[in-house]
């Protein structure tokens, strides 16, 4: 008399299988690297490798089948290549039950490879779709990482005016500074000392004052400086008084009524003084 027969196991679907498979994917490294854009990727034989053993401990198959092959020719900067796109339909089976679908594979290379470069990337995305396998890979990104952007260059430097900065405060004269010029086509009176015209300008230190410039590109001047009422009205000059310092009176000039000063640009010795 034979011995009692435990129950038999209840059959697995198709899908169970493949749920099995799917559970026991743990990781998919990333071992390929694109050098020229520059990052890494899960290759199609490392997914292949992470499923293989789960489908074989499960008896399912996947059989692949090219339906469609279509070409293009696009140009690069290293000339014409070609671009396959490839519709694979893939059977999966246990033998029993059958699972079929499409899935579309695109490659492009400047010699043989582009159909094989699709069929590569169908199966690839198959794999990871089927089972839910996350590498990091999005193929809506960008293929090339976005470099840094360069920080923007400074704008330049307009010439200063008035209307972007207030005026200076006026500074002490001395020997080295540039008197005002004049207005283009005003006239100036000529200087009581030469009689010159052509080299009077005004004084931007001293309001109602002239100065008979030395440096002036319009004519030499005597360089010293006098008052004038009114630009048209010429006041009878007066020999200044001599130096009481250096007993010059060349150099003598009156920077106000009453008060003189020896000036070095014109050979003085510098001594300022007032009159009595």
């Amino acid at each position: 008399m034979s011995e009692p027969v435990g129950p038999l196991p209840t059959p697995r679907g198709l899908v169970a299988k493949l749920a099995a498979v799917m559970a026991g994917i743990k990781h998919v490294p990333k071992r390929g690297r694109n050098a020229f854009h520059g990052y890494d990727y899960a290759t199609e034989a490392d997914i292949a490798d992470a499923v293989r053993e789960g489908l074989a401990e499960q008896g399912v198959m996947i059989f692949p089948s090219v339906e469609k092959l279509e070409w293009r020719s696009v140009e690069t900067k290293s000339g014409a290549q070609a671009v396959a796109t490839l519709h694979v339909r893939f059977c999966v089976t246990d033998g029993v039950e059958t699972r079929e679908f499409l899935m579309l594979g695109e490659g492009q290379d400047g010699g043989d490879k582009a159909t094989y470069k699709a069929m590569t990337g169908a199966q690839k995305y198959m794999l990871l779709k089927l089972f839910l396998i996350s590498t990091g890979d999005d193929p809506e990104a960008d293929d090339a990482p976005r470099k840094p952007e360069a920080p923007k260059p400074a704008p330049a430097k307009r010439a200063s005016s008035t209307a972007d900065h207030p005026p200076l405060p006026p500074r002490e004269p001395g020997d080295d500074d540039e008197p005002t010029r004049s207005p283009k086509g005003a006239m100036m009176p000529p200087c009581p000392h030469c009689k010159s015209s052509k080299a009077v300008i005004k004084n931007r230190f001293t309001a109602g004052e002239y100065v008979c410039w030395e440096k002036s590109t319009r004519g030499k001047g005597c360089g010293r400086k006098f008052s004038q009422s009114s630009p048209t009205e010429t006041k009878p000059a007066t020999e200044p008084p001599e130096c009481p310092a250096c007993g010059s009176a060349e150099a003598v000039q009156s920077s106000a009524p009453g008060e003189y000063l020896c000036t070095k640009s014109a050979g003085g010795c510098g001594q300022e003084w007032r009159s009595r």
